[in-house]
């Protein structure tokens, strides 16, 4: 349903999209989107007129339930601590934080924490180093699965068909290193089941490298994935940075299932 008001009754007929109705289409638009949003693609996206959609935009910023970004929106501050109260999230913080100061603490770089909702990585922890590098990364933001070590990370150990629907949506391409084939992809994921770990160079932002390892929940798939960013030019550190990031992955799914023993 794209540029009308109206949402299918019970008997087929057309009746009036409610207020509430309006403003929860617009919100969950941002579900599936990694990347801010212009008025016109929210209004396409949701089935709510522009006029109305700007007017529900105001609110929502005003709130700080959105931000706006030159003319785009982005999920604001209000919402990510919103969702932050989410018992699994919380959870997950929680017994991930102290092993990620110790990795931040260690290597001097940005550490994320990331789980995989709605087509795209949610960032629920990050930990970054005055000399670190700068990443588009921020708590409560989202980023692509396809073009990150952390989604691809999650990506190689989920379900076959979580894979398919971020095929289906598309690989958006964000640099000109971003995988943008499905064979490609899938050919990266298959690399990383088999090493333990995942890697984007220069496929997210130029100028960073990044490595992840996954959490891994009760039934072997990932529940999360840890990743450590750094500039490109220290490639020669990878390996190292791997072996500290994969015990620190291990010792959180440890903990996760002892402390989570049925997720």
């Amino acid at each position: 349903m794209t540029g009308s008001e109206a949402a299918p009754a019970n008997d087929g007929e057309p009746t009036p999209m409610s207020a509430s109705r309006k403003v929860l289409r617009i919100l969950l638009v941002f579900e599936k989107s990694a990347t801010p949003l212009s008025l016109s693609d929210i209004s396409r996206r949701s089935g709510v007129p522009t006029s109305t959609a700007l007017r529900i935009l105001r609110d929502l910023c005003e709130e700080g339930f959105l931000e706006k970004v030159e003319r785009q929106y982005q999920i604001g501050g209000k919402m990510f601590e919103l969702g932050m109260r989410a018992p699994f999230h919380n959870a997950l913080r929680e017994v991930a934080l102290p092993i990620m100061q110790d990795i931040q603490s260690a290597t001097s770089q940005n550490v994320h924490l990331g789980v995989l909702e709605h087509g795209s990585v949610l960032v629920v922890q990050q930990l970054s180093g005055r000399s670190a590098v700068a990443t588009p990364a921020r708590v409560g933001g989202r980023l692509p699965a396809h073009s990150t070590s952390v989604g691809k990370a999650l990506l190689a150990f989920s379900s076959p068909e979580r894979v398919q629907e971020i095929v289906d949506a598309g690989l958006a391409p964000v640099t000109k290193h971003t995988i943008r084939t499905a064979s490609a992809l899938r050919q990266d994921l298959a690399t990383t089941r088999t090493r333990g770990w995942s890697m984007a160079t220069q496929e997210n932002s130029i100028g960073t490298i990044s490595v992840a390892a996954p959490v891994f929940g009760i039934d072997q798939y990932a529940v999360a994935a840890l990743s450590i960013v750094h500039p490109f030019d220290e490639t020669a550190h990878v390996q190292r940075y791997v072996h500290a990031l994969r015990t620190a992955a291990n010792t959180i799914s440890r903990m996760w299932l002892s402390t989570n023993p049925d997720r």
